[in-house]
């Protein structure tokens, strides 16, 4: 198990710790990620403005890939959102939160592909390596506030000790992504750094995303199973199926049932939450929702057992379907779930497209109890991810 530093990689990797600095973010601005990782775009286009975009050459087609997927659906949520805002004639708040949301989206693809387009292979690793670093200063700022005892309890009992020191939302949602990508992808020469992902998280400990990662180490297992003439019929139906789970949880959670469910799994705060919501959509095909960032603005004025101030809806499925309605809900998650990953099946060898699946599982998972889209760590790692499944089935074509 020997630990070797790319050169190439120890500034970027050490933008990308500085830009997630929650320490740093908790006393500049939401856009201070963006302006730190700007330096990335402005690499890209000056290599584009020197040389040109010459779309024959891998790199170039790769990066743009990213930003089709990736912008391209947020472009249109924008688009869709602003019209809503007008036939709804909601307020100026209303408009300024929808740009300002749909810009945070929008602009995490153009920074992935600058990233990748720069470091090619090296991407995905400078991307985790970032968020770990990150992570690990973030431990030092927490013992230099409660002691390296505090840190010691935290271990002992992570659930009940000092969660507001070491439990960092945003980047334990991303580590796991990378944590099932090396797992799956190459164990043997990751140990060190499964090791590390496997110890961050523990202090992080968000158990809805160690459910996920479960059932999708398990799922890869069942997909390992499945007979070589059978794969990409069984892959297709998998992509619908994860389309269909996400759709019925969201009927699911206006059922008696979803609060019993709740209630027994400990966390009947979302249930809580879920109802405060409701005054504001319907099941309908007539829903055209309320725009794109519209929850963010109402949830920290509704009150959840008579708490003021909730952050987020911690359900990102119905955050959607109250934002873009019936239609656009159906259609965004359609793009997701079966067109987005069958485009991209389309190209990739077999054992990439399980670790594809395995990945869109714990991503669906995630989505039930909490706002992972709302996270550019976790959006960037999981497109930086798939951008290199691709790249490798480029270079090592079966």
């Amino acid at each position: 198990m020997v630990i070797t530093i790319n050169k190439r990689t120890i500034v970027p990797t050490l933008i990308i710790a500085l830009a997630f600095s929650r320490t740093i973010k908790s006393m500049t601005t939401w856009v201070y990620p963006f302006l730190m990782m700007f330096v990335f775009l402005i690499g890209f286009a000056l290599y584009l403005v020197k040389y040109g975009i010459d779309f024959s050459d891998s790199r170039t087609n790769n990066a743009f890939e990213v930003i089709k997927y990736g912008f391209t659906p947020y472009l249109l949520i924008f688009v869709y959102s602003m019209i809503i805002n007008v036939v709804n004639n909601n307020p100026s708040a209303n408009y300024a939160r929808t740009a300002g949301s749909s810009f945070s989206a929008m602009i995490v693809p153009w920074i992935i592909a600058a990233i990748i387009f720069l470091y090619e292979d090296d991407a995905i690793n400078l991307v985790c390596n970032g968020l770990l670093l990150e992570y690990v200063v973030e431990i030092l700022v927490g013992i230099s506030r409660v002691g390296v005892s505090a840190l010691f309890e935290h271990i002992k009992d992570p659930l009940n000790t000092y969660e507001s020191i070491f439990e960092v939302h945003d980047i334990g949602f991303a580590l796991f992504l990378f944590l099932i990508y090396y797992l799956l992808h190459d164990a043997n020469s990751h140990k060190c750094k499964i090791i590390m992902l496997v110890f961050v998280e523990y202090l992080i400990m968000k158990r809805i995303a160690l459910v996920g990662m479960v059932i999708s180490l398990f799922a890869y297992g069942l997909l390992c199973l499945i007979n070589k003439s059978k794969e990409r019929i069984s892959y297709r139906v998998i992509f619908y199926a994860l389309f269909i789970v996400a759709c019925a949880y969201l009927f699911f959670i206006a059922n008696p049932d979803f609060k019993n469910l709740m209630m027994n799994a400990g966390i009947y705060n979302r249930f809580l939450l879920v109802d405060a919501m409701s005054q504001y959509y319907k099941f309908s095909l007539g829903f055209w929702g309320q725009g794109y960032g519209f929850v963010s603005l109402v949830i920290p004025n509704a009150s959840i057992a008579g708490v003021q101030g909730i952050a987020a809806l911690h359900n990102d499925i119905l955050k959607d379907y109250i934002e873009l309605g019936f239609i656009g809900f159906f259609l965004i998650y359609y793009y997701l779930f079966v067109h987005m990953p069958m485009k991209i099946f389309g190209t990739i060898k077999s054992k990439n497209v399980k670790i594809l699946i395995a990945l869109m599982i714990y991503l669906l998972v995630t989505l039930f109890t909490d706002n992972v889209f709302e996270y550019i760590a976790f959006m960037g790692a999981f497109m930086v991810i798939l951008a290199s499944l691709k790249i490798e089935d480029e270079e090592f074509p079966v």
